[in-house]
């Protein structure tokens, strides 16, 4: 049996929201999309999380033409996806229906191909409304779920601290 590795690139929107809190320009963004395109990614994370507020504010720029832009220069050769809050969309804030609903029909007639979805508390209702809307209009909904250990809790079990469980796989700077 045949298997394939599909390499989904993140540094269009979470490489430059990390380095660069989210100021690529569109023509920064533009001279990189050649390179992009013959990367031939099985999918480009490009939209979402801070991309859209920090393209509005602080670049002046309107986010739906960025998502249109790359789209235009990638083509079909990368599937292009955003990272979604789920009901809260990009923002910190619920949204209702209707705007989930348009705003994921834009979002997929725009090039949009996969929303990945998550919710910071992983509460399943705050993620159904995008997940059916994503679907609706053609797109894959790519659902994620949040974790985290905290080092200084202790295992309900042992009442030893976690770390002290820890793999010898770990490595060597994890807590002990």
């Amino acid at each position: 049996m045949a298997r394939n590795l599909k390499i989904r690139d993140l540094t269009l929107r979470d490489g430059q929201q990390s380095s660069f809190a989210t100021r690529m320009s569109q023509a920064q963004v533009d001279r990189c999309l050649p390179f992009y395109k013959d990367a031939n990614f099985y999918a480009m994370e490009v939209w979402g999380g801070a991309v859209p507020d920090s393209v509005m504010r602080y670049l002046n720029e309107n986010p739906w033409t960025r998502l249109e832009t790359i789209h235009k220069a990638v083509g079909n050769v990368s599937k292009l996806t955003a990272l979604s809050r789920g009901r809260n969309l990009f923002g910190y804030a619920p949204y209702p229906d209707d705007v989930i609903d348009g705003f994921c029909r834009n979002a997929i007639e725009s090039g949009l191909g996969i929303m990945r979805i998550f919710d910071a508390l992983n509460d399943v209702d705050n993620v159904k409304s995008t997940i059916k809307y994503v679907k609706q209009y053609g797109g894959i909904a790519d659902c994620a779920v949040c974790y985290t250990v905290d080092p200084n809790s202790r295992s309900p079990s042992s009442r030893m601290p976690i770390s002290s469980t820890r793999p010898n796989r770990w490595p060597h700077w994890a807590p002990t």
